[in-house]
């Protein structure tokens, strides 16, 4: 079974994530629609809203927005209510 991460640079098609950058930060590795975190947990056979907040959390790591958004903006808005699953 893949990684998150390999899962994330599959949706992405790359071969590479963001590394840190001297002095902080992250640069953008790329973008992902929430459908695709979606799929990713259904690949990982958990479609629960944990596993979908813990790929998100992933993205954050690994420098990758979500819709545009930081991924912990999207995690807050599903916490919110704001974002339904």
């Amino acid at each position: 079974m893949p990684t998150v991460p390999e899962l994330i640079k599959k949706k992405l098609k790359t071969e590479t994530l963001s590394k840190p950058q001297e002095g902080g930060g992250r640069t953008i590795a790329g973008n992902l629609k929430l459908k695709d975190i979606q799929d990713i947990a259904k690949e990982k056979g958990d479609t629960s809203v944990q596993k979908v907040k813990m790929i998100l959390g992933t993205c954050v790591s690994c420098g990758v927005t979500v819709d545009g958004k930081d991924p912990k903006e999207v995690i807050k808005e599903i916490e919110s209510g704001a974002v339904k699953l």
